[in-house]
């Protein structure tokens, strides 16, 4: 049943997950890119040149922290049924342990380690925390064009 929920829950929220994962990258680019143009073009008369460069990394923050906080629940449901696998296996290996209950946890063992839970967004990329690390480069290189198509 555990195993059929995580399904269920990674079919039912994979288009949302993939939508806002999508939105976070497109608005950590252009959040990023207007403060480090903003940056590069100071105008240090203007006493709004702080706002202007401080929203937009807050902002950005803010969008990694919702990608980080994403990561890191999928992260975790998969590895706690990981180790669910190793408990049961530690668990089996009990002397005083009845065989009617032996039976039951190998049958449980098997559907856990067959059916191990896998966030996708949709099926295009797996969430975990290689999506922090995937977003991050993918954001460097974008600001790193649009920035010099700003200079040019």
């Amino acid at each position: 049943m555990l195993c059929d929920i995580s399904s269920s829950g990674n079919s039912i929220y994979g288009l949302q997950v993939l939508l806002i994962t999508m939105s976070a990258f497109i608005k950590l680019t252009a959040n990023l890119s207007y403060a480090i143009i903003s940056l590069y073009t100071k105008d240090y008369a203007n006493a709004n040149s702080y706002r202007d460069e401080t929203l937009p990394i807050i902002l950005s923050i803010m969008e990694f922290s919702q990608l980080f906080w994403i990561a890191a629940s999928c992260s975790a449901t998969s590895e706690d049924a990981n180790r669910s696998v190793t408990l049961l296996q530690k668990l089996l290996l009990l002397p005083e342990l009845h065989p009617a209950t032996s039976a039951e946890i190998q049958l449980f063992l098997q559907h856990v380690r067959d059916r191990k839970p896998k966030f996708t967004t949709w099926d295009f990329f797996a969430i975990n925390y290689n999506l922090l690390g995937s977003t991050v480069g993918a954001v460097v290189t974008y600001l790193v064009i649009l920035v010099q198509m700003q200079v040019n």
